[in-house]
């Protein structure tokens, strides 16, 4: 078995009377990428807001890289390499593509006031940093875009764009929200390699997605949440024939 990369361990959340999350535990290992799937209201969005920091657990625990980063705020939580897409592209929409892609990129000397005043300190370090954006933009078809306002781009080019300044960081793990919804189906096979592509240096993906033949695709493992846990996990071939799967989409209780 490979590292765990996240591991989430009895997570709980309630708002008001409502009990969202219900002793929600799973891992995410190296090279692995897990999809989390489940009927509306089973809680998925609300653990990966607690993974990523938008929301502080009740109780349990996330470890990323074997750190415990619970209830850590969301930028804390990147700097440690949790990177998470969003199912609205959240862009920079009033500089280009691909300034979009460099600014992932962590530890820029042109970051601090002294290196600002010394420009040869980090105008090469800019320029690597713009070649390799250019390449990953052109490799992945967004090339001609790349200095077009992020904000004149459209729906789906927007949506890969998001992925591929999360993946251009360096993340440990890649957390995306319906990463293809909405998407024009060309652009599907594109996704499918970017998310493939990050888990080929030891990172991970877990991503929320309603999408099964996309799952299919690029999915090592299925978690399947129902009231607010995980009922099962899987190949998506064996929890189709799960009869507790079955029942929480169709809203009855298991037998």
């Amino acid at each position: 078995m490979t590292t765990a990369v996240l591991e989430v361990a009895e997570l709980m959340k309630r708002f008001g009377g409502i009990q969202a999350v219900n002793g929600c535990s799973f891992s995410v290992h190296e090279g692995e990428v897990v999809a989390l799937i489940g009927p509306n209201g089973a809680g998925k969005s609300t653990v990966v807001e607690m993974i990523a920091g938008g929301l502080r657990p009740d109780s349990g625990r996330v470890t990323l890289g074997g750190n415990d980063i619970t209830g850590h705020g969301r930028r804390r939580i990147a700097r440690s390499g949790l990177l998470r897409t969003f199912q609205h592209a959240r862009l920079v929409t009033r500089v280009t593509a691909i300034e979009n892609v460099m600014i992932a990129e962590a530890g820029q000397r042109g970051e601090t006031l002294s290196s600002c005043l010394v420009p040869r300190w980090w105008r090469e370090q800019e320029q690597r940093i713009r070649d390799r954006a250019t390449g990953q933009l052109t490799s992945l078809g967004l090339g001609a875009k790349g200095l077009e306002l992020a904000g004149q781009l459209s729906g789906g080019e927007k949506k890969l764009l998001d992925l591929i300044r999360a993946s251009f960081g360096g993340a440990k793990i890649l957390v995306l929200d319906e990463p293809v919804s909405g998407v024009n189906p060309r652009l599907v096979p594109v996704i499918a390699e970017i998310v493939k592509t990050v888990t080929k240096d030891g990172g991970a993906a877990l991503l929320v997605e309603h999408n099964l033949r996309f799952v299919e695709q690029v999915c090592d493992r299925v978690l399947v949440m129902a009231e607010g846990t995980v009922l099962t996990s899987g190949s998506l071939e064996t929890i189709r024939q799960d009869r507790r799967v079955i029942d929480a989409y169709l809203g009855r209780r298991a037998k």
